[in-house]
C-alpha cells in the first residue's frame, strides 16, 4: 500500500502517502487468512495444540503447567506462543523475568477489519493501494 485514504465526515477522502518516494510502500494481509494458513499448518504438524475461548490466568512454574480460568490446566512441553492480547497474562509473565520490561501504552482508539466485497464486474471497490480509515468518535 502507498498510504492511509481518510474518509472525512463530509464524505470526501484524502490520500496521505507512507513515503515522499513514489517506489516505497508497505505490504499488508489479511488477518483472517493469516490466522487461517497459520493455525492449519500448526495443525497439521500434529506437535501444536491450539485452545480458543481459554483464559490463561497464571503459568505454574512448579509444576510447568498453563492454568486456565476454566479450571484446566495442561503441561507446558516446549514453546508457548501467547495470542492474548493488549492485556497479555504471558507478556506479564515474561515481563517479571528480563531486567527490561515491555511498556504497553493502549492506542486509545478501535480497530476493525472489514471485508468489502467486489463490486458487480468484480473490481475492487476502494483504492486496494490504500489502508483506509474513518476516524471517529464512534460508530
Amino acid at each position: 500500500m502507498k498510504g492511509r485514504m481518510i474518509h472525512l465526515l463530509n464524505g470526501e477522502v484524502e490520500f496521505q502517502p507512507y513515503s515522499i518516494h513514489s517506489h516505497e510502500y508497505i505490504n499488508s494481509v489479511s488477518r483472517g487468512a493469516l490466522n487461517k494458513i497459520l493455525m492449519t499448518r500448526a495443525e497439521e504438524s500434529g506437535n501444536v495444540q491450539i485452545y480458543f475461548n481459554h483464559s490463561l490466568s497464571e503459568i505454574d512454574e512448579s509444576n510447568n503447567e498453563l492454568v486456565f480460568e476454566n479450571g484446566n490446566r495442561t503441561p507446558i512441553l516446549s514453546h508457548i506462543f501467547g495470542a492474548d492480547g493488549a492485556g497479555s497474562v504471558i507478556r506479564e509473565y515474561i515481563d517479571m523475568k528480563v531486567p527490561s520490561p515491555s511498556n504497553a501504552e493502549p492506542l486509545g482508539h478501535d480497530y476493525k477489519e472489514l471485508h468489502i466485497a467486489p463490486d458487480k464486474n468484480d473490481d475492487f471497490q476502494l483504492d486496494p493501494n490504500a489502508l483506509h480509515i474513518w476516524p471517529r468518535e464512534k460508530f
